[in-house]
């Protein structure tokens, strides 16, 4: 598959490693004046040009990829390149608005700009919210192989059964995989002789049905109540596409801008809007969230977001999400007594992927403190590991085989004589600074036959 990329923010740069464990061809494109430095140069094909120039968008054979991902950060200008790459036989053009204000009618008349697909963060954040909270979030839990298998973060203290014993004698955890545990901030990949603690943070991989047992035997203390209130604290873009898109919820939101809250009772009239100046109030605004069954902080400070949340769960509200966007919390973000941190532009990936066509398994709850990764990658028909058993695989250390995915459609958690065979897809758990060890343990090579190619154009 071809695919190219214009724009080189942080999305596409995420795109862009996502698609390294693929054998498409990735071209990025943008402006000499902008910075390609935090991309792998190995991973794909740069090119810089003026976009809105005819001969230099001539010169790109946009007829011959299949997918056009229009990336920037300027919405006129996203819009002006998808109807200029229609008109120069561009295929499956992805458009990404960053404003929200605009969205439903964009979407409408998507196809009179030339474009296939509209995405906006806060829209499929708010969508990813609801969907969270329908399904219900207090288990952390993160989806792979369509929903066949979990990823699930649970804590030792509340399963004393498991505490100071080692994983190969507790067994409720036959059915499962501990893939990692976080430890006073440290992340284990465990052995069979691995002893857990009261504070550890244990990672379990499994079958969905499985992983559901094991949290309803141990971590699942009261029944599913259906939710009736949201208490959405301050007014965002994803404040306002959550108000548009939950259903049978009554919507509180709190915010402390008066100019934003008129505006709000004007546009919403159905939610309830509350005037609070938050920052100055917080630890005396407790009596605002006793009856909350859901709460998402989605202020535009991280900081604020993360405040909330603490008090929050200090309140016992059954659901608490965060909205927090800085890397510079995600060594703790795990230890938060929270149900779900997201990541709008994060879930944006996970989006753009899927209409790819790709299972790279991003992680939208920031599992693993930053620390570790879980990518699904579907073997090709060439790979080594094709008729070897997990024990004859020898997968380099800190990368673990957490689930398998046959050709058919069924998942399994291998163990040492589980067999891969042609057409699998490997669930793999990983540390971040192992990814390049990862690759070659695939026989992926990031690097590509084609140069990087700067200045000299039009």
């Amino acid at each position: 598959m071809k695919i190219i990329i214009f724009g080189t923010g942080l999305v596409s740069e995420h795109i862009v490693k996502s698609l390294e464990i693929y054998d498409d061809e990735i071209t990025v494109v943008s402006y000499p004046t902008k910075s390609y430095n935090e991309f792998d140069k190995r991973a794909a094909k740069i090119i810089s040009g003026n976009l809105l120039n005819d001969e230099f968008l001539a010169s790109l054979n946009l007829n011959t990829y299949d997918y056009a991902l229009i990336l920037e950060d300027d919405d006129r200008l996203n819009l002006i390149l998808s109807k200029m790459c229609e008109k120069y036989g561009a295929k499956n053009i992805i458009t990404k608005i960053n404003s929200y204000d605009d969205i439903n009618f964009l979407i409408k008349n998507k196809k009179s700009f030339g474009i296939d697909y509209i995405i906006n963060e806060d829209l499929e954040a708010s969508k990813y919210i609801v969907k969270m909270v329908e399904e219900d979030i207090g288990f952390k839990s993160d989806i792979f192989a369509g929903g066949k298998v979990l990823l699930s973060s649970i804590k030792a203290q509340y399963a004393e059964d498991f505490v100071n014993k080692k994983l190969e004698n507790i067994g409720f955890l036959s059915t499962v995989r501990v893939v990692g545990i976080l430890r006073n901030s440290e992340l284990i990949i465990p052995t069979g002789q691995t002893v857990i603690e009261r504070d550890d943070l244990i990672y379990v991989m499994g079958l969905s049905s499985d992983i559901i047992s094991l949290k309803n035997r141990f971590f699942y203390f009261e029944e599913n109540r259906q939710k009736k209130e949201m208490t959405i604290i301050g007014d965002s873009n994803l404040t306002r596409a959550l108000v548009e898109n939950v259903s049978d919820m009554n919507i509180k939101i709190i915010e402390e801008d008066p100019e934003k809250v008129a505006d709000l009772r004007k546009k919403y009239p159905d939610a309830f809007v509350i005037k609070n100046t938050f920052k100055n109030e917080l630890k005396s605004s407790t009596e605002e969230f006793k009856s909350v069954d859901v709460l998402v902080a989605s202020t535009e400070e991280d900081e604020l977001n993360i405040a909330t949340g603490l008090l929050a769960s200090g309140v016992g509200i059954k659901d608490i999400i965060l909205k927090v966007y800085s890397k510079t919390y995600n060594k703790f973000i795990d230890s938060l007594p929270v149900d779900a941190v997201i990541n709008p532009k994060v879930v944006l990936v996970g989006k753009i992927l899927s209409l790819l066509g790709k299972t790279a398994g991003l992680n939208i709850y920031h599992m693993f403190g930053d620390r570790a990764e879980v990518l699904e990658v579907k073997l090709r028909e060439t790979s080594h590991l094709i008729g070897k058993t997990m024990a004859e695989l020898k997968a380099p250390r800190d990368i673990v085989i957490g689930a398998i995915i046959r050709s058919d459609n069924i998942a399994i958690i291998p163990i040492g004589k589980s067999e891969v065979k042609e057409g699998d897809t490997l669930v793999i758990f990983f540390r971040k600074e192992n990814r390049d060890e990862l690759l070659s343990f695939l026989g992926i090579s990031k690097r590509r036959i084609f140069p990087s190619l700067f200045g000299g154009r039009i």
